[in-house]
């Protein structure tokens, strides 16, 4: 009774009554029904319009008259509230604040001194004893909520009961509802677009592991400050089906969700029919729910509405939805198809997974690009009906190209900062630990975008067009300044080549040869009748070289030099150039001679590099690997001096390209918070800084053409999963994670004694997360606002041993294996890198490299202490053999006169014992010692795909372990005994796409 009345008192109404007047109203003939209602109601207008309501619906005998269950729960809830005191402990948890009521109970922001993060805490306020069925239903939201594991969804840290107080620990989210982002912001079309595909994507991930949401609305869709969308509270959810080693719960637990009659779920305005009707439903019910909130981001409208719950329950069960034209022009007739499709009443004819409405939300998103329809759409109403919303971009692929994931092109921003590994040189390496958490770039994503002030009016107008159609193509493009045509490079088998297209045309011609080479630069030279592009050779040496876009032979232009960067002068007589990553030099390109040169400072390296329009002066970007951020420098050809250009910091910055009069540079960029590498507009005339893209992809490249009239970029996607494949003589390899943008492993994986994999997710930023080898459980171990990567698990399976920068700087620290009592084990402002354990558990041996970029091999107690220095010559990368006697490691500089081997040392340091010439094994991104201790085994790409091969370190031929004919693999692992590996495997896709009208 308790509960009647607080819904009484919550809506105003008495539904007792209301229910009592139906049931007698309902027996009476149709003409002498109005009468007795009015008697009845004594002339409350309100509970007339509800019976009335009710009466009008009756011949659907389906529809039930119950009190939506969440409701009633929540009644129950505050019957016995208890209120958490500010500054008190809930276990390590200190109360901030009380921040909200959810469905369950009562929601408390909080610190966790541990792990030194706020989180959200969701206590069940009624006593479990009082009330099974909510204890049943609490643990039915923790155990749904924690075994979801995506960027979009809301992360479960821990689910307990502490002194009778009965909690859920989520992440804290900051930001705003759907509904008050749209009001506030009113995106565009293409933003209103991305937004549904990363609610779909969220959604896909949950119905694929069988959990329905059941309460999808605007409420439950939080937009972040860096624009990124995450969905709140499963605690409606139920499971359509058994997850994998699921335990079984009682009979009354499965039902509680799922047969129980009568109970209506979910907000009334976004329930499906079936829903409404109390019916059983799955995951086609959330689809509904999603084309409600469609229609309200593109109307400002509901499409079924009415005065009270039982009109807009009526309209569910009985109308079908307004034409969006209504409302709102402008709107694609693909858009007014997919709203029909997801709100059709009969859940056969709706979309049957949400992975087919995320395809053709993209194909409407691509559309808008080609068609440059990317101006705001007008609504006839406003959008204050909407509760909620979430933001995006607009942009879309050009080329479908897909290709190896990382090809190894420094010019790609992602090989640059991260794989960098199959050059293996120490300055390479040494990037890759200085900024790895801050690029998993290629997508690195999911992630976030944080921009530093918004697009002006003048980038609205874009219009975006595609250029190839390569599903070979690589991400390096470059169009010609005359914009007739588009270099690109392609990558087949392992080999390499130059591709060019007209661009008013169809054809396309390969005017270099495929060849064991790594191209890391593609521009035109200023009468757009020649391409210089810059190759790195299998010796690890670069070399310039010139080509007419119609062919012909390559010309070279300067050899052997140790450079990833180049920029032709404007008058094509001069290149500058990078050696080392730490020296700019000009060259005359008719003499050979070195001009000037520009030295980065002690711990910076120089990122890329654009000639001013003038020919007097170049500017760059350099990268200070203390602290992890970017800036702009103008250098003086005269004297080679550096004057740093005044533009908010950047944590990467990526080829500039100047306009034409000088008056501004257009770039890639990832700013303090973002994940993704974005195309920025920095005006040179009044300092301002501003977004060109502003979205959830990566864009690697800017060229432009010297009217400014376009400029050409690559879009990045990626998709890496964790794998299990045994060797040649077992089963074929198995995924066993299934989200999506979170690049599982890149930066770590690690299996335990216990049957646990430990490995990195990146989506913002790195994390260390747990998964069962059947892909349960799944558990995320570190949160903070820094990168945590390269977990080791200790040989007992009880720690994991781990490289962080929460203090400031990259570091060596140690937890326990359910992410509890992080300890730091060192703290230099050198870095170290790639932690591997002795097989006694003892010790860690390391990376280390110092401010002049040189790279030794160090190792430390895993109690603590000292370090103690192994080797004294450039080494990097070890890996401690099973038999815990020695160690193998990356040996030289990767020159020509040092390049380099796979050495062999003693566990206590020296000299090498052995040093190997293995040139495929060198190039691996990733190498582990088999079982036996008598091979390396390796990752090696033959017939585009990558494998895991096996070299005998008595010199005998590599033999295959793996045999998977496609994708790419990325970081690996090697069981106890030999017979299973866990892999870090994907595959990259590429898109050229022209940008115009972007000024």
């Amino acid at each position: 009774m308790a509960s009647v009345q607080k819904q009484q008192a919550r809506t105003g109404l008495d539904w007792q009554r209301i229910k009592d007047i139906f049931a007698g109203a309902v027996i009476l003939k149709p003409e002498n029904r109005s009468q007795f209602i009015y008697q009845q109601c004594s002339g409350d207008k309100k509970i007339v319009n509800e019976v009335e309501s009710l009466l009008s619906s009756y011949d659907d005998a389906a529809l039930f008259l119950e009190s939506p269950a969440v409701y009633q729960v929540a009644d129950e809830v505050v019957e016995d509230s208890l209120e958490l005191e500010q500054g008190k402990f809930l276990k390590h948890y200190k109360i901030i604040r009380k921040i909200g009521e959810g469905g369950m109970g009562s929601v408390y922001l909080a610190q966790d001194k541990k792990l030194d993060r706020q989180v959200a805490i969701k206590i069940l306020n009624c006593p479990f004893d009082k009330d099974k069925s909510n204890l049943r239903r609490f643990l039915r939201e923790a155990k749904t909520a924690s075994g979801l594991n995506h960027p979009h969804i809301m992360v479960v840290h821990e689910v307990g009961t502490f002194e009778d107080i009965n909690y859920i620990v989520c992440e804290y989210i900051e930001g705003e509802t759907l509904g008050l982002y749209v009001k506030k912001h009113n995106p565009l079309l293409p933003e209103i677009i991305d937004i549904c595909i990363q609610i779909n994507n969220a959604m896909a991930a949950a119905h694929q592991i069988g959990i329905t949401h059941r309460d999808i609305k605007p409420d439950n869709i939080m937009v972040r400050s860096d624009k990124f969308i995450k969905i709140l509270d499963f605690g409606l959810a139920k499971l359509t089906q058994k997850r994998k080693n699921e335990i079984d719960l009682d009979a009354q637990t499965q039902d509680i969700l799922s047969t129980q009659k009568g109970l209506i779920l979910g907000t009334v305005s976004y329930m499906s029919p079936e829903q409404a009707r109390g019916k059983e439903i799955d995951s086609r019910t959330d689809i509904w729910s999603f084309g409600v909130i469609l229609f309200q981001l593109l109307t400002g409208k509901l499409p079924f509405s009415g005065e009270t719950m039982s009109d807009t329950l009526v309209g569910i069960l009985k109308d079908e939805p307004p034409p969006l034209s209504k409302f709102t022009d402008n709107v694609p007739a693909g858009l007014e198809q997919i709203v029909r499709k997801c709100l059709q009443k009969n859940p056969n004819q709706r979309y049957q997974t949400a992975d087919n409405l995320v395809n053709d939300l993209k194909e409407i998103r691509h559309q808008l690009l080609l068609s440059s329809s990317n101006e705001s759409f007008r609504q006839f109403s406003d959008n204050s009906s909407i509760n909620d919303a979430e933001t995006d971009y607009n942009i879309t692929a050009v080329t479908a190209a897909r290709s190896g994931y990382f090809f190894n092109s420094f010019s790609n921003f992602i090989s640059n900062k991260f794989n960098d590994v199959k050059t293996y040189s120490n300055t390479l390496l040494l990037i890759l630990l200085a900024v790895t958490a801050l690029i998993f770039i290629s997508y690195f994503g999911f992630s976030y975008i944080s921009p530093i002030s918004t697009p002006s009016n003048k980038f609205q107008n874009m219009k975006f067009s595609s250029l190839t159609n390569d599903e070979l193509a690589t991400p390096l493009a470059s169009i010609s300044p005359d914009g007739h045509f588009v270099a690109y490079v392609v990558q087949k088998q392992g080999k390499q080549s130059l591709r060019i297209r007209q661009i008013s045309g169809s054809g396309v011609s390969e005017i270099t040869s495929p060849a064991d080479n790594r191209f890391t630069n593609v521009t035109f030279s200023s009468d757009s009748n020649d391409i210089y592009y810059t190759i790195v050779k299998p010796d690890n040496l670069s070399a310039v070289y010139k080509i007419s876009v119609l062919g012909g032979d390559s010309r070279l232009i300067i050899e052997d030099i140790k450079s990833e960067l180049l920029s032709i002068s404007p008058d094509s007589k001069y290149i500058a150039l990078v050696k080392d990553q730490t020296t700019l030099i000009i060259t005359d390109l008719k003499k050979g001679t070195y001009e000037v040169s520009s030295k980065a400072s002690d711990g910076e390296i120089w990122e890329t590099i654009a000639w001013h329009p003038d020919g007097k002066s170049v500017v760059g970007s350099l990268h200070s690997l203390e602290s992890e951020n970017s800036y702009l420098v103008n250098v003086s050809l005269k004297t080679g001096s550096k004057n740093k250009i005044q533009s908010p910091p950047l944590k990467n910055i990526y080829q500039l390209a100047w306009l034409a009069d000088g008056s501004g540079l257009i770039f890639n960029g990832q700013d303090a918070q973002q994940q993704f590498l974005q195309i920025w507009y920095l005006s040179m005339l009044d300092g301002k800084f501003k977004r060109i893209t502003n979205d959830l992809n990566n864009y690697i490249g800017v060229s432009l053409t010297a009217d400014n009239k376009s400029l050409v970029t690559i879009k990045a996607e990626k998709a890496v999963n964790l794998w299990i494949a045994g060797n040649k003589y077992k089963k074929p390899g198995q995924k066993i994670t299934l989200t999506k943008g979170e690049n599982e492993g890149i930066l770590g994986i690690s299996q335990s004694t216990v049957g646990k994999i430990i490995y990195t997710v990146n989506t913002n930023k790195a994390d260390i997360w747990s998964v069962n080898k059947d892909g349960s459980d799944i558990r995320q171990l570190t949160d903070d606002p820094y990168p945590n990567l390269s977990p080791k698990v200790t040989p007992d399976g009880r720690q994991i041993v781990f490289l962080s920068d929460r203090n400031g700087n990259r570091d060596i620290w140690k937890m326990n294996i359910d992410g509890t009592s992080p300890i730091q084990l060192t703290d230099t402002h050198e870095l170290e890198a790639f932690p591997s354990l002795t097989p006694d558990g003892k010790w860690i041996i390391y990376q280390l490299v110092d401010a002049s970029l040189r790279s030794t091999i160090w190792k430390l107690n895993i109690k603590g202490g000292d370090p103690i220095q192994l080797t004294k010559t450039d080494t990097s990368r070890p890996v401690v053999s099973p038999d815990n006697k020695f160690f193998s490691c990356f040996y030289g500089k990767g020159d020509k006169e040092n390049p380099y081997k796979l050495a062999v040392y003693s566990i206590e340091g020296g000299k090498p014992l052995k040093i190997f010439d293995f040139p495929l094994l060198v190039r691996s991104r990733f190498f582990r010692w088999s079982v036996d201790g008598k091979a390396i085994i390796y990752i090696d790409k033959r017939s585009d795909a990558d494998n895991l091969w096996s070299q005998p370190l008595d010199g005998q031929p590599p033999e295959q372990i793996t045999f998977f004919d496609s994708a790419d693999i990325i970081n690996f692992d090697v069981s106890n005994d030999g017979k299973e590996f866990v892999l870090s495997r994907g595959e990259q896709f590429y898109d050229v796409i022209m940008i115009s009208n972007f000024k």
